[in-house]
């Protein structure tokens, strides 16, 4: 071998070297910024969770989802003050789309299925 590929072989075993070792004495790279975990779920987020869970496992493949439209069929009690047409429809609305298709009988087991899972209060 000419003393010019011996130069370049031990160039590069340097170079090679130099990236595979640590330091004792260097500082840990900090760890990469995280989103935060998701807040747990409460006991009665849990329990409409599990309602949600047994009409269509669809409904809760996004918990916090599941969670947000149960609210909004809870607030839709007061908006509609008892007419259970409107209530249903609503809860159609809000549930229907993505991977889960809700049709009225769908919603009105949704509907049971909040209700009876004392979410709303």
């Amino acid at each position: 071998m000419s003393m010019k590929k011996i130069g370049l072989v031990v160039a590069a075993a340097l170079v090679l070297a130099g990236c595979s070792t640590t330091s004792p004495s260097a500082e840990p790279e900090p760890a990469p910024a995280t989103l935060a975990a998701p807040a747990a779920k409460t006991g009665a987020e849990q329990a409409v969770i599990g309602a949600l869970e047994k009409v269509d496992a669809g409904l809760t493949k996004n918990a916090d989802r599941a969670v947000r439209r149960s609210k909004n069929v809870c607030d839709s009690f007061a908006r509609y003050e008892g007419d259970e047409t409107k209530i249903v429809d609503y809860v159609r609305q809000e549930f229907d789309g993505g991977t889960v298709s809700v049709d009225a009988g769908k919603a009105v087991k949704i509907l049971a299925a909040i209700r009876g899972s004392g979410f709303c209060g």
